[in-house]
């Protein structure tokens, strides 16, 4: 017994030591200060994850995510195929779409009120949509701020599942609260399915409840801003915790961002498999750019934030240039979408907050690691003026861009393999007449403007789907919206319409500007 007992003894230990570096390693691998809140939260989620972490980092390297374009054909080129008066309809006829086959939905409202009491939750006002489609299923999300419209207060992030009938329908479960940390608000969510790994992504600001952006301003070498992510494995039903990936993102941009947000709306994933999440942010620097009523000292910027391995770990892309314009303005670059085109080719499309300034565009050929200069587009206005026709400090609207494979033979109808759509309020003045743009070119020229929401309107989100409308399978794009009659505010409007659609009503606005 005397001898048994000691090897008892030492066998416990060694199992007790066993499982405590087990525990450790798992939490060092998952990056969480526990892993028991993530196995209530969705029970796939520990091992698969660290499945990952260990076999996927291996499917994206640089060489993969490379374009062959050459930097000087990005921004000019000689053989623009853009859409024009005299080529519209040779366009739709080498396409093979019947425009008498166009498609719009009806426009549905998601966050009102009354939802969001059958969902039996606190009262909030909906601000900031991002929306995308995976499996048959619409994951909506917002902002969801309990305390009025303004930019600061308590907030969370709010989502809803909608599931496509094949007659074409939405149905819409009740509202959920997902994300939230305490005494930080949550916002700009900026979601994005990782078709590899067959999940989603969620990446998403976080910043003090009670401190405005002005309020965060005067602290230049204190990053306030935070960055989350979190995922689900089950179509949004259930999800992780929060990971802050600051320590990974923030804190590896000197100097220090003063203020960060991704997006918002979706981000990507490239078809080498590597996520992109565009940033902007605010930084005081050498070049000490006065913005009005904004900062008296800092410069706004872009950036790319990438992941290798499904959004576990990330890496951080050289920043956008300092740019201006071409009588010396400079060129305010805000809230940002990326969009892949031809080539692993991404080109960001950018909120200005110069009043007279259109979008501006930047081009990355490298996935996401360096940028190359800022452009601006000059068909792609947007609202600069308030209602008094004075212009505002922080002009511009945020936008979206989504791309998708050309509809039929690319090499038989002289343009590119994937083609790109984009959604803002398109009047030089106002927040209002929501429009769809069709870039043929990766993103060098634009048609004109098909309204789609005539009355007041805001930011927006695009997702692109093939789903069936009456019983056929079609291209189709979803967006997800903020509107009203009376109010730009009003509530998140969702809406869908097929390609045709699309090309209908672009003809239209040539028809009527010949």
């Amino acid at each position: 017994m005397r001898t048994i007992r000691p090897r008892r003894m030492l066998m416990i230990g060694l199992v007790a030591v066993s499982v405590i570096m087990f525990y450790r390693y798992l939490i060092w691998q998952l990056e969480f200060s526990s892993v028991l809140p993530l196995i209530s939260s969705s029970q796939r989620f520990s091992f698969s994850r660290l499945k990952q972490k260990i076999l996927n980092g291996r499917y994206v390297n640089d060489a993969h995510c490379l374009s062959s374009r050459q930097p000087e054909n990005v921004t000019t080129s000689k053989k623009k195929r853009s859409i024009s008066p005299w080529n519209i309809n040779k366009l739709i006829a080498d396409s093979g779409l019947r425009l008498q086959e166009a498609y719009v939905s009806n426009t549905q409202s998601l966050f009102s009120p009354e939802a969001i009491m059958i969902s039996e939750l606190p009262h909030f006002n909906a601000r900031i949509p991002a929306v995308v489609y995976h499996k048959n299923t619409f994951l909506a999300f917002c902002e969801a701020r309990f305390e009025g419209m303004q930019d600061y207060g308590e907030m969370m992030i709010a989502m809803r599942r909608g599931h496509l009938t094949m007659d074409g329908d939405v149905r819409w479960e009740n509202i959920q609260l997902i994300a939230g940390v305490r005494t930080f608000r949550t916002m700009n969510p900026s979601p994005v399915v990782d078709t590899v790994n067959d999940y989603i992504v969620l990446v998403f600001a976080g910043f003090p409840s009670s401190m405005s952006f002005h309020d965060m301003m005067s602290f230049p070498s204190f990053p306030l801003s935070k960055l989350y992510v979190m995922m689900s494995y089950d179509l949004g039903q259930t999800w992780t915790e929060p990971n802050d990936i600051s320590g990974q993102t923030i804190l590896n941009i000197k100097p220090n961002p003063v203020l960060l947000v991704p997006g918002p709306g979706h981000s990507i994933q490239m078809k080498c498999g590597r996520i992109i999440v565009p940033i902007n942010y605010f930084t005081h620097d050498e070049h000490s750019v006065p913005l009005e009523n904004m900062c008296a000292n800092c410069t706004n910027l872009n950036r790319i934030i990438y992941s290798d391995n499904g959004g576990i770990d990330w890496s951080v892309g050289d920043t956008s240039k300092f740019t201006r314009d071409g009588t010396g303005v400079p060129i305010y670059l805000n809230e940002v979408q990326a969009v892949e085109v031809d080539d692993n080719a991404i080109c960001l499309n950018t909120r200005t907050l110069k009043a007279k300034h259109p979008r501006a565009i930047t081009v990355s050929l490298d996935g996401g690691k360096t940028l190359s200069r800022s452009y601006l587009a000059k068909e792609l206005i947007e609202p600069g003026y308030k209602k008094d026709g004075k212009p505002v400090p922080g002009a511009g609207c945020e936008a979206s861009v989504i791309g998708f494979r050309a509809p039929s033979d690319p090499s038989r109808m002289q343009f590119n393999k994937r083609w790109v759509l984009f959604s803002n309020p398109a009047d030089g003045a106002f927040r209002r007449h929501l429009s769809i743009r069709l870039s043929i070119d990766g993103c060098r020229s634009w048609s004109l403007p098909w309204r789609i929401y005539r009355e007041k309107a805001a930011y927006s989100d695009l997702a692109y789907f093939e789903g069936f409308v009456n019983n056929k399978r079609q291209h189709m794009i979803a967006i997800l919206f903020e509107g009203g009659v009376e109010r730009v505010q009003e509530g998140l409007r969702f809406k869908m319409f097929n390609l045709e659609a699309v090309l209908s009503g672009i003809k239209s606005e040539y028809d009527l500007n010949r």
